[in-house]
């Protein structure tokens, strides 16, 4: 029983991470800063692209508890903080479109528009990076941490096939399909940063809890 608890968590987890980091959500900006380039080079940027949300991801994962030990924050207190910011994020995710415009003009300013703003902070970001570390908070064994860091890896490499796989995927979804894919995976993430919030405030406040 207990391993098949272990495997939903861990199952949970993928999809949470996955669904906050969102390629799918980055393909009508990816498109765009890439039209001029070829096919090589498109491909370059994706790779670069999910390279950087890989390592950032790794990185958070593996300095994160280090980072709250150094200012004295409490791992529920994190948990909750980032369940927060989790919500806010799905919560854009369903009510809102994806800004590209602001994101084209961040592009604008960086030459190698893989790292940012593509992989940072449009994919990798405040609400992926937070959930990474709130995840590893859990349990700092380091079966833990090998999953959570294969998880990490499987985030990368599907990031990967959906940036490479971009101009088919957009013309099949269209810009309706890529919204509403958005809205759906925006509502599972503000379900998930519930269980997030609640989890962290019953271990502030134990009797809420009982």
């Amino acid at each position: 029983m207990d391993v098949v608890l272990d495997v939903t968590h861990y199952l949970k987890v993928f999809i949470a991470i996955f669904i906050l980091v969102n390629p799918f959500e980055g393909i009508p900006f990816f498109l765009s800063v890439t039209e001029p380039m070829t096919q090589e080079e498109r491909d370059r940027v994706a790779k670069r692209a999910a390279l950087g949300v890989t390592v950032i991801l790794l990185i958070s994962l593996a300095v994160g508890r280090l980072v709250l030990s150094l200012f004295g924050i409490t791992t529920p207190a994190f948990q909750t903080a980032g369940g927060v910011i989790v919500f806010l994020i799905g919560l854009r995710m369903v009510l809102s479109s994806p800004d590209a415009d602001a994101a084209r003009a961040i592009a604008v300013a960086h030459r190698d528009i893989a790292i940012v703003p593509l992989a940072t902070p449009l994919l990798a970001g405040p609400g992926a990076i937070s959930s990474v570390i709130v995840y590893a908070s859990h349990s700092p064994g380091a079966m833990n941490y090998a999953l959570l860091a294969l998880i990490v890896l499987l985030v990368g490499v599907a990031t990967l096939l959906s940036l490479r796989l971009a101009e088919p995927v957009a013309r099949r979804m269209g810009a309706t399909g890529v919204e509403i894919s958005s809205r759906i995976m925006g509502l599972l993430v503000t379900a998930i940063a519930l269980e997030m919030i609640m989890s962290g405030v019953t271990k502030l406040l134990p009797a809420l809890g009982r």
